[in-house]
């Protein structure tokens, strides 16, 4: 038999026994999907998939740096793909990573290697991953993760102890100032593309760990104020599972462009997807008068959509309406849809107005499919679905060459790569990121995202006036789009203006009652940046509870506690530090953190205080 050393990868999914009494139907159908997105990440990678019996797979690539890769992609699909489903039939992988010698008998690979990686992936969490000693040395100095020791571990069947690594593969809520949640939207524009706003600012993230728990049930505004709920998708075609939440959104986009109108962000709006909860309570949460909800189902070229409007104060419809059309008449059936919304909230549309709101940004079916379907790889947030995400704005773009938003799209496509170590070429990207926000507003001056765009490009440039005078234009073109606002905040911040970034962070957290992560951090740092310390803290602590794997909320909260003069609180989140990332370095955090902005003493500020915790430079 041939021997070789190879990177061992073994999975199984957490709970599969629980899951297959509940539904064993569901499941199989479920474990199928997933299979099927990970062995084409595993060919992605250079892998091979050599067994994938049960909820089992394991496969062996010739280098640990694309096994880990592969295990990451995997984890990052499997978490969006995740958010589609009821939390009780979520199903969640633990995945091991192994380098070790292997026997080889045709397609079929033995040894301690293949053993020891089954034993790390029975040590992972449901959606994390766990890595033996040997990989770490190949992977430690090569890849932007950090890593947890969990020390040398006896596992079953080996003689000798495991040394084991939890990986922190999340590129750990970047200090870069990127707006919170995809790319920053569409909304000022209804161009029908435009809903795909709300997936698309940065945040990144998507994942239910985003979202955090608001002691406070918001209060209704003053104005007729909305929740529009992802519309249920009951086509059968996978290839027509983006309309549900993509036609939802785009009403969204339609209605939040009405200023006397108050509309709830997506973000917070489709976390009731597939939940079985009142219409009342979902009002009460969101801090809103009126829920839309309804269905989608298209077969060949007809469509059928529902919608109702209800009362969430009461519970009462408002009223119900079935639109029997053909596909082609997509388009008009949001347009009806947000018309007879308008009017039944007594919303008196000027010309103009209604104009505006009846603008499409394409006329061709085919390319807003492609800008939606870009939506969802792009916020997935992994190289590959970068990728794939620019692939298709590329087709819309073909397919319509007067898509602006689809220039803004793509453009943010390219700085994602180049931000986030992608690019092979960041300052090329960087440019091209330039040049295809240019274009976009060229075809039209009034697409925020491509506003949005410059504003960011424009912190980077150290152009701090241009960059505030870009993020205050898209804000003024998406006034209900909290991403606006969050982006508008960070170019305040950078610009050394704390105190108004916080008044912005207050607008954006209203509109988004269950925002991602990087609003508390966004929030955290005016109060800290305006020494009101004690706001900070309240704002880091519930970063920390919406993304408890993540370090740097202990590094920031560490940072307020000294600030205050609470030491022993202050050593506690250092502790926390030095165990999630052994040899942090407080200087490069706070160059991180802080280089980039116009004061120089906020990083120098910071950084003391960080020593003053007891963090090492």
């Amino acid at each position: 038999m041939e021997r070789r050393l190879a990177a061992l990868f073994s999975a199984d999914v957490q709970g599969y026994s629980r899951l297959m009494g509940d539904d064993d139907v569901a499941t199989v159908h479920t474990l199928t999907a997933y299979k099927s997105v990970m062995t084409s990440l595993v060919h992605q990678h250079r892998g091979r998939v050599v067994d994938a019996l049960g909820d089992n797979m394991l496969a062996e690539f010739a280098s640990a740096v694309d096994a880990l890769q592969c295990a990451v992609a995997i984890q990052d699909a499997l978490q969006q793909r995740n958010t589609e489903l009821p939390p009780h039939r979520q199903m969640a992988f633990r995945i091991g990573l192994n380098l070790g010698d292997v026997l080889v008998d045709g397609d079929r690979i033995y040894g301690d290697g293949v053993n020891i990686a089954a034993r790390l992936e029975g040590l992972a969490d449901g959606g994390g991953i766990c890595i033996s000693g040997s990989v770490y040395e190949q992977v430690a100095n090569k890849l932007a993760f950090t890593y947890d020791d969990l020390g040398e571990q006896h596992v079953k069947n080996i003689a000798r102890p495991v040394r084991v690594y939890r990986v922190n593969s999340n590129p750990d809520d970047s200090d870069s100032g990127a707006p919170a949640s995809n790319l920053p939207g569409v909304r000022g524009w209804r161009k029908t593309m435009v809903a795909a706003i709300g997936a698309f600012v940065l945040v990144i993230a998507l994942g239910l760990g985003w979202y955090a728990w608001q002691p406070d049930t918001p209060k209704l505004p003053s104005k007729p104020s909305i929740a529009v709920l992802a519309f249920d998708n009951m086509s059968t075609d996978p290839r027509d599972a983006y309309l549900g939440g993509s036609f939802s959104e785009n009403i969204i986009t339609q209605l939040a462009k009405i200023p006397q109108m108050f509309v709830v962000a997506r973000n917070s709006s489709f976390i009731y997807q597939g939940k079985s909860i009142s219409i009342v309570q979902v009002g009460r949460e969101l801090g809103v008068h009126y829920v839309l909800e309804g269905s989608v189902q298209k077969a060949d070229a007809q469509i059928r959509i529902t919608a109702q409007l209800i009362d969430a104060t009461t519970g009462a419809h408002l009223w119900a309406e079935s639109y029997d059309r053909r596909f082609v008449d997509l388009f008009a059936i949001q347009d009806e849809i947000a018309l007879k919304v308008a009017k039944s909230l007594q919303i008196k549309l000027t010309q103009g107005g209604k104009t505006s709101l009846l603008t499409h940004s394409t006329n061709r079916l085919e390319a807003w499919a492609a800008a939606m379907k870009a939506l969802q790889r792009y916020g997935r947030f992994t190289r590959e679905d970068n990728i794939e995400a620019r692939q298709l704005l590329q087709q819309a773009i073909d397919l319509d060459a007067a898509f602006a938003w689809a220039y803004a799209g793509l453009g943010w496509t390219y700085w994602q790569a180049a931000s986030r170590g992608w690019s092979q070429d960041p300052d090329h990207d960087a440019k091209r990121a330039w040049e295809l926000a240019a274009q976009s507003l060229r075809i039209d001056e009034g697409v925020a995202l491509a506003h949005a765009l410059k504003s960011r490009l424009y912190v980077d440039r150290q152009a701090f006036d241009e960059a505030i005078t870009a993020g205050r234009r898209a804000l003024e073109l998406e006034p209900n789009n909290p991403d606006m606002y969050m982006n508008f905040a960070w170019r305040l911040l950078y610009a050394g203006q704390a105190a108004e970034a916080a008044t912005y962070m207050d607008k954006a957290k209203r509109l988004h009652p269950h925002p991602p992560h990087l609003y508390f951090l966004a929030a955290g740092r005016a109060f800290y940046l305006t020494e009101r310390y004690e706001e900070a803290l309240v704002e880091w602590q519930q970063w920390l509870t919406a993304h408890p794997r993540s370090v740097r909320p202990h590094v920031n909260l560490a940072a307020a506690y000294a600030a205050l003069g609470r030491q022993a609180e202050a050593r506690a989140q250092v502790v926390e530090v030095m165990r999630k990332r052994p040899g942090f370095s407080a200087s490069q955090y706070a160059t991180q953190a802080f280089g980039g902005y116009q004061e120089p003493h906020t990083e120098t500020r910071f950084l003391q205080h960080l020593r003053q915790a007891g963090l090492p430079d």
